[in-house]
């Protein structure tokens, strides 16, 4: 559209003279590109201590688990079956020892820990408990620990895996004729190889 510069009429562009005074119209210049802004400017990178690390890849987690283990990683040991109940193995030298220095007393606290022990080693809850062994012997004067010794030479054959076994008999007169420490003796290393098993 052609704008008239005597009296500002609108005139169609290919008009040569204004449509209202007549006045001859300039050829219309070719119309100027718009100045072009300045391109924004890039934004700054974010410095590297800004930029959240990307989370690991599964990939990355399994190349961790099959990486080598430094010298000083150990593998965690698996519990022995024994272990699994808080059952370790007993020295019988030293359980012996302190039987002689605390004058029976370490004795009684060992009968306790075997009746326990041979309760969970074999799951027989038919066994003495601890706490009533202790009891009937004080109680009973040590007559009590005959029958006990008895339990304790079959829960022995079954922890040998012989439950027809004659340990019963055995330790039963071993307690008889005197040498009841002889079978507490064969009943903790019956124990103490169950807790190797």
């Amino acid at each position: 559209m052609k704008i008239c510069s005597s009296c500002g009429a609108s005139n169609a562009d290919n008009s040569k003279f204004c449509e209202t005074c007549g006045t001859p119209l300039a050829e219309a210049a070719a119309p100027e590109a718009p100045a072009s802004e300045e391109p924004a400017a890039a934004p700054e990178p974010a410095p590297a201590a800004a930029v959240p690390a990307a989370a690991p890849a599964a990939s990355d987690y399994q190349q961790q688990s099959q990486a080598p283990k430094s010298d000083y990683y150990e593998e965690p040991k698996a519990h022995r079956a024994g272990n699994a109940n808080g059952i370790e193995e007993r020295n019988i030298g030293l359980a012996i020892l302190f039987s002689f220095l605390t004058c029976g007393i370490y004795m009684l606290y060992w009968h306790y820990k075997m009746s326990e022990e041979f309760r969970q080693l074999t799951g027989d809850t038919s066994l003495p408990e601890g706490g009533m062994t202790i009891l009937l012997s004080i109680v009973t004067c040590n007559i009590y620990l005959y029958y006990w010794h008895y339990k304790m030479g079959q829960a022995s054959d079954q922890l040998k895996g012989d439950p027809n076994g004659n340990s019963g008999v055995i330790y039963l007169l071993l307690m008889i004729f005197g040498l009841g420490l002889v079978s507490l003796i064969l009943e903790q290393s019956a124990i103490n190889q169950a807790v190797r098993a």
